[in-house]
């Protein structure tokens, strides 16, 4: 008991100790915050972690990468740092010096595969027309020559690729064009180039309030 006392937690909440019933297991554990470069083994696990006994302790909050190797295969996981048990080396044959690591959840995963700002530029950009002259005035002014200045707080690279979603409410259509972005005004807008210039023009054209549909010769 006098070593439990002894051994300093550091990062440990009272939350953290009341969740889920920790299971003793011991598991060969190699570990590491960019390769497996250490070696412990776990003392317990529950469904949210481990904790690893070893003399090497992480940063708290650092991201790590663990290989739990059981008597039915080798477990991967990721997990965040979130204590460190630290034991005087006269009481380290009483009480295991080592960490508590919390594993990543599906979403978090997610968004180290797919970071925010990524997930952000996939989203469509969005142009709407909601009178039949708005798209009118669009088209003579800019669309009939492949593109158009497209206002928006969203931050893009020249020549990334994007979608386009073009909504015509006056009809309740809206339609797709791929796009890339050929000017960046940072803070006002982007200036696009549709993919397949022809194509798109002639799919606005049959909207337009002047025109009877059909395929126009290209802008001079």
């Amino acid at each position: 008991m006098a070593a439990h006392r002894r051994a300093a937690f550091v990062g440990e909440t009272m939350a953290e100790k009341r969740c889920n019933r920790r299971h003793p297991r011991r598991f060969t554990v190699r570990f590491g915050e960019e390769a497996l470069t250490h070696t412990g083994f776990s003392a317990d696990v529950s469904p949210e972690g481990i904790f690893v006994a070893s003399l090497h302790l992480p940063p708290l909050d650092a991201r790590v990468h663990l290989e739990i190797q059981t008597s039915g295969g080798t477990v991967c996981r990721e997990a965040v740092v979130r204590r460190h048990r630290v034991v005087p080396p006269s009481l380290r044959t009483l009480s295991r010096q080592g960490f508590g690591a919390r594993f990543l959840t599906p979403d978090e995963l997610f968004g180290l595969l797919v970071p925010r700002a990524a997930s952000a530029q996939e989203a469509p950009l969005l142009c709407r027309f909601a009178t039949a002259e708005d798209l009118r005035r669009a088209f003579d002014g800019q669309l009939r020559h492949g593109g158009l200045f497209l206002r928006t707080e969203r931050s893009f690279e020249r020549d990334a690729e994007v979608q386009l979603e073009l909504r015509l409410d006056f009809v309740g259509e809206r339609l797709e064009a791929p796009a890339r972005v050929v000017q960046v005004t940072r803070g006002v807008g982007v200036g696009l180039l549709f993919t397949d210039v022809a194509a798109t023009r002639d799919a606005l054209a049959r909207f337009l309030p002047d025109r009877g549909g059909g395929s126009i010769p290209p802008a001079g």
